[in-house]
């Protein structure tokens, strides 16, 4: 996934659940009027995809930590691979001494 795209979906996931009564309440409401729920299956509903918000928040907060982590091993495979070849080249010069 994009860095960009995983930053900004990071972002608008944690400012939906900075208050989270308000979230559960507004998902509930939103259940109760679009699925036809009762209040309490509402609460319980919504409670449940608070969870899986945060999950998801965490979710692509690893994906990204992973992806920066691949990045780097790749910058340093690089490096490996060029101090190999300088070794290498050293290695011709010395034996042809």
């Amino acid at each position: 996934m994009n860095p960009l795209l995983n930053t900004l979906l990071r972002f608008a996931i944690s400012a939906n659940l900075q208050d989270k009564d308000e979230f559960v309440n507004k998902v509930a409401a939103f259940l109760e009027e679009k699925v036809g729920a009762n209040e309490d299956q509402a609460k319980v509903l919504s409670e449940k995809v608070l969870l899986a918000m945060s999950t998801a928040k965490d979710q692509l907060e690893l994906m990204q930590i992973i992806s920066a982590i691949k990045t780097k091993n790749t910058h340093l495979e690089g490096k490996i691979d060029e101090l190999s070849k300088s070794i290498d080249e050293l290695k011709e010069y010395l034996n042809k001494k």
